[in-house]
């Protein structure tokens, strides 16, 4: 595993300090883009799955189908799971490898998921802050501008769980606990 002292030694720019270090709230599973992507993930997985059961049973008749209805049935079913479960448990994964920094001179978001993703913002550049309520108390900010669409739905329709970080777009931090204080932490830095 690693830690938050892995991204800072490599990171950081001479002298510059962290003002705030904090992680996604692993308590936050689901965000507002759930309620689209909970229905839609239950109609294609029943759909999957009156798709491909028909087509295993069809294997008891005749033997020769086996290729077909695994190169068919399998992948549906694989997908099901993944839209049902697997996106959540790669969300909780991507949040555990995720750390936020705010230093004097810039926001970033620095992850470790396939690789070391970086996406920084220098406090000057940042334009107007968004923020919007999650769950479990905690708030996503985003750090210039974005979509009004992912602003209202706390995610990405395609449901990668952050837009990772070195992505296009601005700096976001999702599913923070003390976004207050880092809103006014981020306000106050700006002004100096």
């Amino acid at each position: 595993m690693y830690g938050l002292n892995d991204f800072v030694g490599t990171e950081l720019q001479q002298g510059e300090r962290v003002h705030w270090s904090g992680q996604p709230a692993l308590a936050a599973i689901f965000s507002k883009g759930d309620l689209v992507l909970v229905p839609a993930s239950l109609l294609w997985s029943a759909m999957a799955l009156s798709f491909a059961v028909p087509m295993l049973l069809a294997l008891r008749d005749d033997a020769d189908a086996l290729p077909f209805a695994v190169f068919f049935a399998v992948p549906f079913g694989v997908m099901a799971f993944y839209a049902i479960i697997g996106r959540l448990l790669f969300r909780l994964w991507v949040k555990s490898r995720t750390h936020y920094l705010v230093t004097d001179e810039r926001v970033l978001a620095l992850s470790r998921l396939f690789g070391t993703n970086v996406q920084a913002t220098f406090l000057d550049d940042i334009g107007p802050l968004k923020s919007v309520g999650s769950t479990r108390s905690t708030e996503t900010i985003w750090f210039g501008d974005a979509p009004w669409w992912m602003i209202f739905l706390g995610s990405s329709l395609l449901d990668s769980p952050l837009p990772l970080p070195g992505g296009p777009g601005p700096v976001v931090f999702y599913d923070v606990r003390e976004a207050a204080r880092v809103r006014e932490l981020v306000a106050d830095l700006r002004v100096r």
